[in-house]
């Protein structure tokens, strides 16, 4: 049920919001991998870049050729300040 709600919630740009939904499923299925690539994405919608880069640099050593997991962790390092480190996975990104 907070999968769904945290979903709907992503859909509509209620990040916020859905970092809560996403959250809560957790608590209920912890390390499950595609509930924190949703609270990963949630967090980065939110701007909350610090939040999400430990989860993403997780999932993308999980899925090392996820087009979207490079770009996101490329992403939050660039909104973090971290513009040469944002290099290598948006590199990587494009390259897939």
């Amino acid at each position: 049920m907070y999968e769904i709600q945290a979903r709907k919630l992503q859909e509509r740009g209620s990040y916020a919001r859905a970092v809560e939904s996403w959250r809560r499923a957790l608590q209920l299925a912890p390390g499950n991998l595609v509930l924190e690539r949703g609270l990963a994405t949630s967090l980065h919608g939110n701007r909350d870049y610090e939040g999400a880069l430990p989860l993403l640099e997780k999932l993308r050593a999980a899925e090392p050729d996820s087009v979207d997991l490079q770009f996101l962790e490329g992403s939050a390092l660039l909104g973090m300040g971290r513009a040469e480190e944002a290099i290598p996975p948006l590199l990587k990104a494009v390259e897939l």
